[in-house]
């Protein structure tokens, strides 16, 4: 699993390092109460959107092999203004032994795709480095700056249609109302392009319980992803 770079989502799942890491799982969920089955079934497809509970929080231990190395803390706060539009915002705060990582996430209100997302990463030895990300959808650019103590550089990058981000795809996943064994997303990340694949079901056992949750792999093989089975849709482990 090491080398996943911007692509270990969430754990979501979130970690978006690009350091090794093994796995992820959930430990708790904080801050806000979940919606009830009632008021979630929506679909990105059909353009109807309800988003989660403002402040709901996914709180995920991160692992190296068997041993907890620290912890990743996912949070949806709401609607936000940004650019004169309405969007939403999500925070990701990881803290291992050799670094801190705290990023910042705006993403289109109606699909999920980002627009702007900026990183401040502390490393082992007191070393800052900020990242922003500027996201041009109906181009399909993305320009990155990166900004630390020993090097600074800015690169533009072209893709064929939308621009995803890691960090966001599983609230994609949470959102669709039909979940289809067999079904394949097409994801188009800044520096990969990959399939996922909903294989189906199994149980798991994760620090909160036991689920029975949906089963994402990538194509290539690059990780499996673990969604819990029922109305929450909870990231569980990557």
């Amino acid at each position: 699993m090491c080398n996943l770079g911007r692509f270990i989502f969430t754990a979501i799942i979130i970690i978006s390092w690009s350091h090794c890491l093994c796995w992820a799982e959930a430990v708790s969920m904080e801050a806000a109460s979940l919606p009830q089955k009632s008021s979630r079934i929506y679909d990105l497809n059909e353009g109807v959107l309800s988003p989660f509970p403002e402040g709901e929080q996914l709180v995920y231990g991160v692992y190296y092999g068997n041993v907890k190395i620290g912890e990743s803390i996912t949070t949806f706060h709401g609607k936000k203004e940004f650019q004169g539009n309405k969007v939403y915002y999500i925070t990701v705060s990881t803290a291992i032994p050799t670094f801190k990582d705290v990023e910042n996430i705006y993403a289109e209100e109606k699909t999920f795709l980002p627009l702007y997302v900026s990183r401040l990463i502390n490393n082992m030895g007191g070393f800052t480095t900020t990242i922003d990300e500027h996201y041009d959808q109906d181009a399909g650019l993305i320009e990155i700056e990166k900004r630390g103590k020993f090097l600074s550089k800015k690169i533009t990058i072209q893709k064929k249609g939308i621009i995803h981000n890691a960090i966001l795809l599983p609230y994609y996943y949470r959102l669709k109302s039909n979940m289809r064994e067999g079904a394949t997303f097409k994801v188009n990340l800044p520096t990969l392009d990959f399939d996922v694949t909903l294989k189906g079901k199994e149980t798991i056992v994760t620090p909160m319980g036991e689920y029975s949750a949906y089963v994402f792999k990538s194509n290539p093989s690059k990780f499996t992803l673990w969604v819990s089975a029922d109305e929450k849709r909870i990231p569980l482990k990557i």
